[in-house]
């Protein structure tokens, strides 16, 4: 084996200099081997964290540099050029010894550095007896050595991770989505990989200004979320395809998840684990779409039929159609215009934009009417001027359009269309079929909703009793039920009922009726949308996957228990694997447990007022006598407290009830609720959904308690030996923040901060383990951090983050190297 370098001096046991050999190809993270100063049978691992190059020519004084900053070329000092690697030392094994060891003595100066191969690694790092609560979770890097995450030592000290931890499962560079430019007030459908250009990996887009189109599963409909980044994986592997009844397509990675429909609730699955027929994707009708322009009516009708069947060249817009109309339309929006032999030449720089644009310009019209008479808005005319010059109704009595494209474009205009809520059907790469009456609406401008079809997927499953209704039958009595002609039957009520929501919902469906396997690309793109996690691609509403959820899923076979503090409802996947979810509400403690301080923080009572003394005697009586805490109890209570005191504190009082009527509102009944210790030795995953309101105070309350009813029961159950538990907190700077960083809410004075800290420098001898997820660790409290013995770090690029991890872990500076370079989907761990 040829060597790579040479060890230099001033090595140290856990720093290793060596000289690169020249023509050898060393990078940062090679691994390396070396010869054990003592132990002819020892092999010493190395990493490179760090190259820099050495020409003492070109140093500050020397000839060279004199020479070269006059303009010389004194190519002489590149012979003198060297490069010197920095290494950190893994351990060395002996033959026959799985054992690993720590370095006890640098080796000597000039002994040889060599490349690793596969099987020294493989040697290196497969020797290692893993427990039975071993989970693999990846593999090293450049290797086919599998890496594990032993579960038990982190219930015993904590696990953190931060950085990109986003698995990347994604989509093909031609996928389509929707992006709102807020600066420039403008809807554009463009090719996602269009966004990921050049040698970057990841786009980090200005924040705040551009959008997408979400699926928001409380509300049930889409919305505008921002778009923290754009990220480019490289792919080597095979793809899916998935194909709808009515011809929507996606290709995607096959553990990409996709929101479906299943029969009885909408879910996360990824195509490897679906059948077709069975699911259906859920798409968007209708959108709040920001249309601000202000077009005259008669230039918006003539950019729709620009849009169809126009181009620009240069200056001007040519339409190549001698149809009269357009010359009517050009001549009543006084937009100057030459006929030519083949069409028409027009010169507008709004029309010129339009054309440029296509189609989704026209959802940027604003569309209300002008002037007394109502005359149609922009939108609608622009809509009639496209499509009449690119569709057709066969009868008048036809409820469909038929939509024809030969430009290939129709992809862009569907999704467009489903943004406004008009329903599409059979689509073909040329076209498709389009609901001529929700059409209408936007055209004629029309106010009230006209009733149109939905793919409302099979119900049968839900219906108690095996009732089995035709799709025809039951969509006609959810119509008629909706439009209040009859009343349904009480043995129809239950089917009616869910029909009724998602008829309701600003949702629809469309069957999966094929799943292939086709070849992959080399390049697939992911969207980074915070607060969903999901984006529409294709039509489809499509989701991330995140290490943290692919670590549970992968532990399931040792039926582990996990709690989950769930804030961006990124969870309701694990579902299917099990999982039981609950809104934080269900674990707010009830009111004998609800201190006196919690209450006033909600009322906006300052500490050691008179109002907040006479506050905490109300609850005190509220909680002995295990009454509900609302505001008509509270102030009863009160009103009986100043009585007994014969009239004294009767300000006060009356300050309180000046509170609770202006903030009463934030007091609930804290009765029947859960009990979080229950809750988790009845179920393997429990996932406690954070992402249902933003009540802070609520949800730090619910945390506090709940983290330590969890210790106290933790230590309670020691000699017994009967209870782990691995609690996973998401976004955890919310929860436990640094002192000087943004905070959001109070998590001091509610407790949860030192609740949280508390629990992690104690629960870790009790079998009770945290997984503290924090994509931001310079906000996080450093307390936390600190106590957690295992490190996955995924790429970091903010410094403030990056010295967080170097001060604040084993790691040092040997993993602040490594940190901003990592690629997509790598992790430094170590612990």
């Amino acid at each position: 084996m040829e060597p790579i370098g040479y060890v230099m001096s001033r090595s140290t046991h856990d720093r290793i200099l060596f000289v690169i050999k020249r023509g050898s190809r060393v990078g940062i993270g090679s691994f390396c081997t070396t010869r054990h100063p003592w132990y002819e049978d020892a092999v010493v691992m190395l990493r490179v964290n760090r190259i820099y190059s050495m020409n003492e020519e070109m140093d500050i004084g020397r000839t060279a540099l004199i020479a070269s900053s006059l303009g010389f070329d004194s190519n002489y000092q590149s012979e003198l050029e060297y490069l010197v690697a920095e290494c950190e030392v893994l351990g060395y094994k002996r033959v026959g010894d799985e054992k690993l060891f720590w370095l006890e003595s640098p080796p000597m100066t000039s002994s040889p550095v060599y490349m690793a191969d596969k099987e020294d690694i493989r040697r290196f790092f497969s020797g290692e007896r893993y427990g039975r609560a071993s989970v693999e979770i990846g593999r090293i890097k450049g290797t086919e050595i599998p890496f594990y995450l032993d579960l038990d030592s982190i219930a015993r000290g904590h696990l953190f991770v931060t950085g990109m931890t986003r698995s990347g499962k994604s989509v093909s560079g031609d996928t389509l989505i929707v992006v709102y430019d807020v600066e420039r007030s403008d809807i554009s459908i463009v090719r996602i990989d269009s966004l990921c250009s050049g040698k970057h990996d990841i786009v980090e887009l200005e924040p705040h200004r551009y959008f997408t189109v979400s699926l928001d599963l409380g509300m049930m409909k889409a919305v505008w979320m921002p778009i923290k980044a754009v990220i480019r994986h490289r792919n080597s592997a095979r793809m899916v395809e998935i194909v709808t009844e009515n011809g929507r397509k996606i290709r995607m990675t096959p553990d990409h998840s996709l929101y479906v429909w299943d029969g009885s609730k909408i879910r996360l699955i990824s195509p490897k684990d679906m059948r077709k027929g069975s699911y259906w994707v859920v798409v968007p009708k209708g959108i709040e779409v920001p249309a601000d322009r202000r077009v005259d009516p008669a230039l918006a009708e003539l950019m729709g039929m620009a849009i169809a069947d126009g181009e620009v060249h240069g200056n001007e817009v040519f339409i190549y159609s001698n149809d009269p109309e357009i010359f009517l339309v050009a001549e009543s929006a006084g937009v100057e215009y030459r006929r030519l032999e083949r069409g028409l030449e027009l010169r507008d720089e709004l029309l010129k934009e339009a054309v440029s644009k296509g189609f989704p310009y026209i959802l940027s019209l604003d569309n209300q009417p002008m002037g007394i008479f109502g005359i149609r808005g922009a939108m609608g005319k622009a809509l009639e001027g496209y499509f009449s010059r690119t569709s057709w109704i066969d009868d008048a009595n036809s409820l469909f359009r038929r939509y024809y494209d030969p430009t290939a474009r129709s992809k862009r205009v569907g999704i467009a269309l489903s943004l406004l809520g008009v329903p599409t059907f059979n689509h073909t790469p040329r076209g498709f079929l389009i609901w001529e009456p929700s059409l209408r609406i936007h055209v004629e401008n029309l106010a009230a909703e006209m009733y149109a079809p939905r793919c409302v997927p099979d119900l049968k499953r839900r219906i108690k009793g095996g009732l089995i209704f035709e799709r025809r039958r039951y969509e006609e009595i959810v119509r008629r039920v909706s439009s209040a002609e009859v009343d349904p039957r009480s043995e129809e009520k239950a089917i009616v009922d869910l029909y009724l929501k998602m008829i309701r919902s600003k949702v629809d469906f469309d069957r999966i009726v094929e799943i292939r396997e086709v070849e992959g690309d080399s390049y697939v793109y992911d969207l980074s949308v915070p607060g969903t996690e999901n984006f529409l691609a294709n039509g489809i509403f499509v989701h991330n996957s995140s290490f943290a959820i692919n670590l549970v899923k992968r532990s399931l076979n040792m039926n582990p228990r996990f709690l989950i503090l769930d804030r961006r409802g990124e969870y309701e996947g694990l579902e299917r694997v099990g999982a039981k979810i609950f809104e934080y509400k269900r674990f707010i403690p009830s009111s004998e447990l609800l201190k006196a301080e919690d209450v006033a923080r909600k009322l906006r009572i300052s500490r050691g007022s008179s109002v907040w003394r006479l506050l905490s005697l109300v609850v005190e009586e509220i909680a002995a006598e295990n009454l509900p805490l609302d505001g008509s109890t509270l102030m009863r209570k009160a009103k009986e407290i100043v009585a007994e005191m014969g009239g004294k504190n009767r300000q006060s009082l009356i300050e309180l009830d000046a509170r609770v009527r202006r903030f009463g509102k934030d007091l609930i009944s804290y009765e029947e609720q859960l009990d979080i210790v229950k809750e988790v030795e009845g179920n393997n995953i429990t996932v406690v959904d954070y992402s249902i309101d933003a009540n802070y105070e609520d949800q730090f309350i619910a945390t506090r308690d709940m983290i330590r009813r969890l210790l106290k029961h933790a230590v309670d159950s020691r000699k017994k030996g009967n209870f782990a538990l691995i609690v996973l907190v998401e976004e955890a700077q919310y929860f436990a923040p640094e002192r000087n960083a943004p905070i959001v809410g109070d998590p001091y004075s509610t407790g949860v901060a030192q609740a949280l800290v508390e629990a992690i420098s104690q629960s870790g001898g009790y079998n009770m383990g945290f997984v503290v997820i924090s994509q931001r660790p310079a906000y996080l409290s450093k307390s936390l951090i600190s106590q957690c013995n295992t490190v996955a770090a995924f790429r970091l690029r903010n410094g403030n983050d990056q010295d967080a991890i170097i001060r604040y872990t084993e790691g040092g500076d040997f993993v602040g190297s490594y940190l901003p370079g990592l690629d997509n989907n790598e992790a430094v761990i170590w612990g």
